[in-house]
């Protein structure tokens, strides 16, 4: 992966989003798009040549999404908790992405509401941090498309977009790992 150099001189932040593989979720539970969303507005502040934004699906090559989290500063992991199935998605997405030691993560659970309202997004968070990653902002649930999503992404993401690059710089002093 080629290696573009910001205004500073660092290395640009590689934000990767990860997603469930679709065959492990049902039609219409995808989360790609919210993800995405998010990845974007939370890098909308860097300058467009320094920002990258990838997305990486879960059972698409075990070893391309090992790549993306092993490329990336910022991940942002999606998961829909509309069905039976979330938590066995999630965790086979997060056992096919590997060690997220030295990473900033950003949850964003999809729909389950009211169902896992409170279960989803504690449940995410406690396996990020589990799994080495650096979680400081809440996981976002959303619970509702177009308009009222976009809201509550944008909300969220005026909130947490100024401390991007300072958790940037600082999971960049840890030591990370390579992809395996």
């Amino acid at each position: 992966m080629d290696d573009p150099r910001g205004i500073d001189g660092a290395r640009s932040p590689v934000v990767s989003v990860l997603v469930p593989d679709p065959e492990d979720v049902p039609a219409g539970a995808g989360t790609g798009t919210a993800g995405a969303a998010v990845g974007v507005a939370l890098t909308s502040a860097l300058p467009s040549a320094d920002r990258r934004v990838l997305v990486a699906q879960g059972g698409a090559d075990p070893h391309a999404l090992r790549c993306a989290v092993a490329a990336s500063d910022v991940l942002v992991v999606a998961i829909p908790a509309a069905f039976p199935g979330w938590r066995r998605s999630a965790g086979r997405l997060l056992d096919a992405a590997g060690p997220l030691t030295g990473r900033v993560v950003f949850g964003v659970v999809t729909g389950g509401w009211p169902n896992s309202a409170q279960r989803a997004p504690a449940w995410l968070e406690a396996e990020l941090r589990r799994r080495g990653a650096c979680c400081l902002a809440p996981t976002l649930h959303l619970t509702a498309d177009g308009a009222a999503g976009l809201a509550a992404i944008t909300a969220y993401c005026t909130h947490w977009r100024p401390l991007v690059p300072s958790l940037v710089g600082l999971a960049r002093r840890e030591p990370v790992p390579a992809a395996g």
